[in-house]
């Protein structure tokens, strides 16, 4: 299958910038549906609020790099950074208004609906663009090249857990050893030494470089 070089990989900061326009306009906007259900008019007030909830979410998820590239790594550590913090901001949001200003988010129900609705909008929309990401990877779009170094067992076990895992989104070129492999197999899979690596990085077409360590020396 022909691999497409990723469509997204110069543009991570662009995705980045975009999960945090989705994550602003999620808060304010659950803000204003919850408003409506309770048939209570948008004021000042639920403004402010709004905008302290954006402040205290991106805060926090930019203190424990939520805004990564989560390729390869779990969507329930995601969404439990996801929920965690919008928990947290909430938390301190509601405890707040209703220490200082118990009528600022009255009644009690719209802080329940405005945490309800931001909660599953969050997770959600992030589980579809883990899915439609998976979608494109598995075409071959969205890639990215890696090698690993040292071809012994432990790499070639990388390997092939890279080479099954296609949803990653990536492609193995091959290893780099200072040593030739016994395996045939292996042995043709080998780019070169380290020295080779180096050049072959500065040249460009490696994405990521994983290195093995020995399990003893």
């Amino acid at each position: 299958m022909q691999m497409h070089k990723g469509i997204l990989q110069s543009n991570a900061t662009i995705v980045a910038f975009i999960q945090r326009v989705l994550d602003i306009v999620i808060i304010v906007a659950t803000l204003w549906v919850s408003t409506y259900l309770h048939n209570i008019p948008w004021l000042l007030q639920h403004t402010t609020a709004a905008l302290l909830a954006v402040f205290l979410f991106h805060f926090t998820s930019e203190l424990d790099k939520l805004y990564i590239s989560w390729r390869g790594l779990s969507l329930y550590k995601e969404l439990k950074k996801t929920i965690s913090h919008w928990f947290i901001s909430a938390a301190v949001l509601f405890l707040s208004v209703n220490f200082i200003a118990p009528e600022y988010l009255n009644p009690t129900g719209l802080q329940l609906a405005w945490f309800t609705l931001a909660t599953v909008l969050l997770g959600t929309y992030r589980i579809f663009l883990r899915f439609l990401l998976r979608l494109l990877r598995a075409q071959g779009y969205n890639t990215r090249n890696v090698v690993v170094v040292g071809a012994g067992v432990l790499g070639q076990k990388l390997a092939n857990n890279i080479i099954e895992h296609t949803s990653f989104g990536l492609v193995f070129s091959g290893y780099y050893d200072d040593e030739t492999p016994n395996q045939k197999v292996v042995a043709a899979q080998t780019l070169g030494d380290l020295e080779q690596l180096v050049a072959d990085c500065k040249n460009g077409g490696i994405d990521r470089v994983y290195i093995v360590l020995p399990t003893s020396i």
